[in-house]
């Protein structure tokens, strides 16, 4: 079932807004650790995954909040 959209029917971009990579990252790994006490169960399903797939969620939500930000992994490499 989608229950999200981009920019549509609860937007993430609404949802996201003011957020940035910390704040995403502490709600998609509550919501991916989420256990059977948790509140988020009767509203949200559990975020399945690898932590590298999380991680790449983060940051694909990272992005889509803040897009003209640079990414650490840029800012390392410019620093190289």
């Amino acid at each position: 079932m989608n229950c999200h959209t981009v920019d549509g029917y609860r937007s993430l971009r609404k949802l996201l807004h003011g957020r940035d990579r910390k704040s995403i990252a502490n709600l998609v790994t509550m919501l991916h650790e989420a256990g059977p006490t948790s509140p988020y169960k009767y509203y949200m399903p559990p975020v399945v995954g690898t932590s590298e797939e999380v991680e790449s969620l983060i940051g694909y939500l990272d992005r889509m909040e803040n897009p003209l930000m640079p990414k650490p992994e840029v800012v390392a490499r410019a620093g190289q």
